[in-house]
């Protein structure tokens, strides 16, 4: 389970990414639909690409990814 500091980091990162002009995301940050437009992830993708993406996880979630462990770690 999450603690509430970890809830808050990976919602700050969260909406650092949903405030971001679409246009400038690369086309693996965002979702292809079926009609070959492009949509944010969700919060749950968006956490889960940190975890297994090493180039997402440098640009929007180091800060998450690294208290997340360090805290659980403590």
């Amino acid at each position: 389970m999450k603690t509430k500091s970890q809830t808050g980091l990976s919602f700050d990162a969260y909406k650092n990414y949903k405030s971001t002009n679409p246009d400038v995301l690369a086309d693996d940050e965002m979702l292809k639909t079926e009609n070959n437009t492009y949509k944010f992830l969700t919060e749950e993708e968006f956490i889960n690409k940190i975890k297994t993406d090493d180039e997402f996880a440098k640009k929007w979630g180091d800060i998450y990814y690294n208290e997340t462990f360090n805290t659980n770690e403590k």
